[in-house]
């Protein structure tokens, strides 16, 4: 469960990327702040999956899983920045 919330979550990036990208500028704040809340649960979701992998014998399914898990959350982080700096620039326009 938890690493399909770490999913969910760096989807909830991609939207918070088009709200910075194609929404009302007066609310671009809100889009970053949608990115760094969903970054946060892909983080916290990432740890859970980290602790749950600790007590599972699938050695190949505990490598398939936080090789995920650590991609998702480069992802967020890259993601996130990427959200940040559009609203910057459209803040300072």
């Amino acid at each position: 469960m938890p690493l399909h919330t770490a999913r969910l979550c760096l989807e909830a990036i991609a939207l918070a990327d088009k709200a910075a990208e194609l929404g009302n500028r007066n609310s671009a704040s809100d889009a970053g702040v949608a990115a760094l809340a969903a970054r946060a649960g892909a983080e916290g979701a990432a740890l859970n999956v980290r602790i749950n992998l600790a007590g599972i014998a699938d050695a190949g399914f505990t490598a398939r899983a936080s090789e995920e898990v650590a991609a998702i959350e480069a992802d967020a982080r890259r993601l996130c920045e990427a959200v940040l700096a559009r609203v910057a620039a459209t803040i300072n326009a």
